[in-house]
């Protein structure tokens, strides 16, 4: 799993990030603040993030997002993020709601404190992950066939068709497609699309320096309108305006 739930996470003013792992299963735990908001885009995986806005929380399923969601203003957010061993019954808001509390006490965006109040959270929040019993129990793990084939669509970045995956199974598409909602909350169409967009966005991340194209035909797309609408559908700004928000910033 390469998690990534803030599109401009790189742009927070600070960010803690932690990863527990255990038994070949993998939690992402974060905890931020940003003084010009967050944007939080659809994942495949489950996962909570909880964002305090002015004393109150608004509380996100990061799987059941269907298009990138915009936290306008200052802002501070702590969530929890599965890798595709968990199922869609892994973890509820429910699961989560005690943390909100880490945001409302003490923990402005503008505290001078704040990164120490964050510091704590994590701790918090990382202490209780790796102590959730229930969290790790095989109930809330995803079924070994379908872990094989997510693993096959993180191996090529999302580039494998459907009917790739149910050749590897010996099933029809239709019963591939069941089996991922049921185990993911989503079909493997989707699933890819999702992995195959967020690593072309890391790609911009990591090597912000280049053309729209290049990123286009590195991850395997050879229609550009295609590109354009799936990259938006996840971002919300077209491939040409992260780039120039990349390289304004890096001239700075």
């Amino acid at each position: 799993m390469n998690s990534q739930i803030l599109l401009n996470v790189n742009f927070c003013n600070e960010i803690y990030t932690h990863f527990v792992k255990k038994n070949d299963r993998s939690v992402y735990v974060r905890a931020g603040y940003s003084m010009d908001g967050i944007r939080l885009v659809p994942q495949e995986n489950a996962g909570i993030c909880l964002v305090c806005m002015d004393g109150h929380i608004r509380e996100v399923c990061l799987g059941d997002l269907d298009t990138p969601v915009d936290i306008d203003g200052s802002c501070s957010f702590i969530s929890v993020e599965m890798d595709s061993c968990f199922n869609r019954k892994a973890l509820a808001v429910c699961d989560m709601k005690p943390f909100g509390r880490l945001l409302t006490d003490g923990m402005g965006c503008a505290d001078k404190n704040s990164g120490d109040s964050l510091g704590a959270a994590m701790d918090i929040i990382t202490g209780y992950v790796e102590s959730c019993e229930p969290l790790w129990k095989n109930a809330v793990m995803t079924d070994a066939g379908i872990m094989k084939q997510a693993d096959t669509i993180y191996t090529t970045n999302g580039k494998v068709s459907v009917t790739e995956l149910a050749a590897n199974m010996g099933c029809t598409v239709r019963h591939v497609h069941r089996r991922f909602v049921e185990e993911l909350g989503m079909g493997p169409k989707r699933f890819a699309r999702i992995v195959r967009i967020r690593e072309t966005v890391r790609k911009m991340l990591e090597h912000p320096g280049g053309h729209v194209t290049d990123y286009m035909d590195d991850m395997g797309y050879s229609d550009q309108a295609h590109f354009q609408r799936e990259f938006k559908w996840y971002t919300g700004m077209t491939p040409g305006g992260l780039l120039k928000i990349l390289g304004d910033r890096a001239e700075r």
